[in-house]
């Protein structure tokens, strides 16, 4: 949603944001962080 993007962009321009350097921010609504990671298994052909 464009609010969650603008909600970065004005925490990133304020002094608290002062340390934050070589960070990735996921904004998906929290559907990250709301699944569980499913671990990729590849068989003999894939790899």
């Amino acid at each position: 949603m464009p609010e969650e993007v603008a909600a970065v962009a004005l925490l990133l321009a304020t002094d608290e944001a002062t340390y934050i350097t070589g960070s990735e921010f996921n904004i998906d609504g929290g559907l990250l962080a709301g699944s569980a990671a499913t671990p990729v298994v590849l068989d003999d052909s894939e790899t």
